[in-house]
């Protein structure tokens, strides 16, 4: 029988643990993101948030970092990222760009684009985006006949077809 052991947050507050040290770290990198919060004048969430907002994984996150796609707002002095709204809507864009076939670096372009868009230096923007458009058209298109192929093998599995 597992024993509750309370919230995540009580546990780390635990003056019992082993590792005291510990848990000042994780208290003043949690202070230090509420003082970012009130700076920016922005919300900031650690990685866990934005993994349970946007239901990718951690492992995901990391890896945008990591490539440039999604760099965190800032980190702690403890080294956690922390993300911002902004970084929500970025990571949701970029959901959105992965089942249609964009490569990492066209995600980029996409990114870049829709930024240059929003600051008013659009430029060939149009043009490229148009072009991106178009792709992602053709891909819907063709993720369209693959799921109406799918359907038919549904209805055939269960006799009805």
């Amino acid at each position: 029988m597992r024993r509750d052991v309370g919230s995540p947050l009580r546990r780390l507050t635990n003056r019992n643990q082993p590792y005291p040290n510990v848990m000042v770290g994780l208290n003043a990198d949690i202070t230090e993101a509420h003082d970012m919060t009130a700076r920016t004048g922005t919300s900031t969430m650690h990685i866990g948030e934005l993994a349970e907002r946007t239901g990718l994984s951690l492992r995901t996150i990391r890896h945008y970092d990591d490539v440039g796609l999604l760099p965190a707002t800032a980190r702690t002095e403890g080294g956690f990222r922390v993300y911002s709204e902004d970084d929500v809507e970025r990571l949701m864009v970029i959901k959105q760009m992965k089942p249609l076939g964009f490569s990492l670096e066209e995600m980029a372009d996409i990114l870049e684009l829709f930024s240059s868009q929003e600051t008013g230096s659009a430029g060939d923007a149009q043009a490229k985006l148009a072009a991106y458009l178009e792709k992602a058209v053709a891909e819907r298109a063709k993720m369209a006949r693959n799921l109406a192929q799918a359907d038919q093998l549904i209805e055939r599995l269960s006799g009805r077809g």
